[in-house]
């Protein structure tokens, strides 16, 4: 009932590398590629994460539309990862950014809360020693959806909290 397009498996993909007839196809694929920065001259930096790869097909055309980074956690992320996101983060302020804002799309259950919590806080801890002890100001983290108050304002469905999820007795946020 929903489009393919909108379904996506991101541990399986295919890949070939860039290969041209002649020096006038690359040079007119390279000009045809040219995409204008729309944040480059902006004060704020956006980027977008989601808990899992198989909503990216329905977010990743919003945010190529709106030229923002997506990225997706697959749940706890790595420190490696969550490294990198915090480079990222800097550097946008380092380049003169005067605010870094970090939205996620998550599921509404103990691990995804939880998950979303680890990540911000790997990240945070990757980023408050280069503001000298003090806590990064500029980098705001905010959970967009799915939110217990969304669940009850739009009765979205739910499902039993999994009773092998060992954050799942003190959490109440399933109906």
């Amino acid at each position: 009932m929903i489009p393919y397009e909108w379904i996506t498996d991101g541990t399986r993909w295919i890949t070939k590398p860039d290969s041209f007839t002649g020096i006038d196809q690359m040079l007119n694929d390279a000009a045809a590629s040219y995409r204008r920065s729309l944040w480059h001259d902006q004060a704020v930096d956006v980027h977008i994460f989601t808990e899992k790869d198989a909503i990216s097909g329905v977010i990743l055309p919003v945010t190529e539309a709106w030229d923002v980074p997506l990225g997706v956690l697959r749940g706890y992320s790595s420190e490696s990862f969550a490294h990198a996101v915090s480079t990222a983060l800097y550097n946008a302020i380092w380049r003169g950014k005067e605010h870094v804002y970090v939205y996620q799309l998550g599921d509404h259950d103990p691990s995804g809360l939880d998950a979303w919590r680890a990540f911000t806080s790997t990240v945070r801890g990757f980023l408050d020693p280069r503001y000298k002890g003090g806590s990064a100001p500029f980098v705001h983290f905010e959970r967009l959806a799915v939110t217990e108050a969304q669940i009850e304002l739009y009765d979205l469905p739910t499902r039993p909290t999994k009773r092998s999820d060992t954050r799942a007795r003190s959490f109440t946020g399933s109906r």
